[in-house]
């Protein structure tokens, strides 16, 4: 296949069989695995729902994820996440010019040439923009007033000092915190693979993990605390774990506080629960495990992957 079943752009078949399609396509983000039995949906999606279907490739990849996979059982609710708020778009715009450039650099966002429309396809995938019309009217809109991003002719762009400013602040807030919050069912069952998995994993990636209960020291109501305690923290790990058919309504809300605040979440579930996982979370890379060992194992993989090697990293001798 050399067109993108996503927005019928150029690909790459990276190497497709009579069950799947393995598509590299920038424009939908990178690396991807399409089913037979989804095709016929993807090639149906509305505008916004490409984008939306980009916005998962994007994070499947940000998250670990080498090739995420676009089935019959996920792509339904792939296609309905929400689209990305417009701030967080303009953070988005912001971060990829400065690892694109250096201070006083321009870049081309247009689709003259090759290497050019490389650079607009990433830009596009990763700010849910349409075409190189549209990004150029976003950034242009965060020059004036704004003070953001300045050009030179029509399609050369580059940071202006409040830009690296405003970058410098979102390295700085991604990077400030030690703490990592853990959602959770608390249960004599969970006790185990918290201690073991969970917590040691986050310990020994360099980062001090916190679970609510564990705070003794505050006098604030527990919701408060629980707010209090995920605005202090680098990432967050919801673990969805729960008795047979009884989801924990606190986790989703937890993970969904979290994702308002642009925190990394690292999910996870024990594979006998996965049966009851909500069909809005679904869709994001579960971390599915069977014991406390094989939690550890692939917790600490992914925080390195997601998150890199925290600022207390302790040295074993």
């Amino acid at each position: 296949m050399s067109e993108c079943p996503i927005w019928g752009t150029s690909c790459k078949d990276a190497g497709s069989t009579d069950e799947f399609f393995l598509i590299d396509s920038p424009r939908a983000g990178g690396r991807y695995k399409l089913f037979g039995s989804a095709q016929r949906q993807v090639m149906e999606l509305t505008k916004n729902q490409k984008k939306s279907v980009t916005s998962w490739i994007v994070y499947q990849h940000s998250a670990g994820v080498a090739v995420p996979q676009i089935d019959a059982q996920n792509i339904e609710q792939i296609k309905q996440r929400r689209l990305l708020h417009f701030s967080e778009r303009v953070d988005r715009a912001l971060s990829f010019l400065a690892v694109r450039t250096n201070i006083g650099g321009v870049i081309a966002i247009d689709a003259i040439g090759s290497q050019s429309r490389d650079v607009l396809n990433e830009f596009l995938a990763l700010t849910e923009t349409e075409d190189a019309d549209e990004a150029q009217s976003m950034l242009k809109m965060l020059g004036g007033d704004m003070g953001l991003v300045g050009r030179v002719q029509d399609t050369l762009f580059y940071l202006l000092p409040k830009g690296w400013t405003r970058v410098d602040e979102l390295q700085r807030s991604d990077i400030h915190s030690s703490q990592a919050f853990i959602a959770m069912w608390f249960d004599e069952s969970t006790e185990e693979p918290f201690k073991n998995g969970l917590y040691k994993a986050i310990y020994d990636s360099g980062f001090d993990p916190r679970r609510v209960d564990q705070q003794h020291h505050h006098l604030n109501k527990v919701d408060d605390e629980i707010i209090a305690e995920i605005r202090r923290s680098r990432f967050l790990v919801a673990d969805f774990t729960c008795a047979s058919g009884k989801v924990r309504g606190g986790v989703y809300f937890e993970a969904g506080f979290a994702m308002g605040l642009n925190i990394p979440i690292i999910w996870t579930c024990k594979e006998t629960s996965f049966q009851d996982l909500h069909f809005d979370t679904r869709q994001y890379p579960h971390i599915s495990w069977k014991d406390s060992t094989d939690l550890y194992m692939q917790l600490k993989a992914r925080i390195g992957a997601l998150i890199g090697e925290g600022p207390k990293r302790r040295l074993s001798y």
